[in-house]
């Protein structure tokens, strides 16, 4: 729901946050305003905040009852199919009431989908977002050249589903 705010009171505002951090944010031009580099950064933790701010809240709720209603997964081509039934089954009988909504893509185009709110988890490679999102590693896959021998994979620790 955008906010209602009329152009000179979000200057204000704007202005006021640039002082309060010390950066500019926007570029103000003839033609129009244009994001700084770090006005950009700031607007990508600010999402996070954001985003943060509504898990919280939707924990709260969660509290009080089942969690219920759609669960946007992404996950790229090559660990979908075989790692989400895994992840799928439990919560499915542990939340009969949430329904799934899967999707697939690139890692870097899941991590931008998770910032925006479009999704809710990923199951996707380290984009390097320097922690912007929070990232839980399932496995290491080292690389091994071919014609190696490769001894076979030792049994690690399982990540729960809480």
């Amino acid at each position: 729901m955008p906010a209602a705010c009329r152009a000179p009171a979000l200057s204000i505002q704007i202005h006021k946050l640039e002082n309060l951090l010390d950066a500019v944010i926007f570029k103000r031009t003839p033609r129009g305003v244009v994001l700084t580099p770090k006005g950009s950064r700031i607007l990508t933790l600010s999402q996070v905040v954001l985003r943060e701010a509504r898990v919280l809240l939707a924990s709260r709720l969660a509290a009080e009852e089942e969690p219920a209603g759609p669960l946007h997964v992404g996950a790229l081509p090559t660990l979908g199919p075989y790692l989400l039934p895994q992840v799928i089954r439990p919560l499915r009988a542990r939340f009969p009431k949430l329904r799934f909504v899967l999707s697939e893509d690139r890692s870097e185009k899941l991590a931008g989908q998770l910032a925006s709110g479009e999704i809710d988890a990923a199951l996707a490679c380290d984009t390097g977002d320097g922690g912007a999102l929070a990232q839980e590693p399932l496995f290491f896959e080292p690389f091994v050249p071919p014609g190696t021998t490769v001894p076979p994979p030792r049994r690690t620790s399982r990540t729960a589903i809480r």
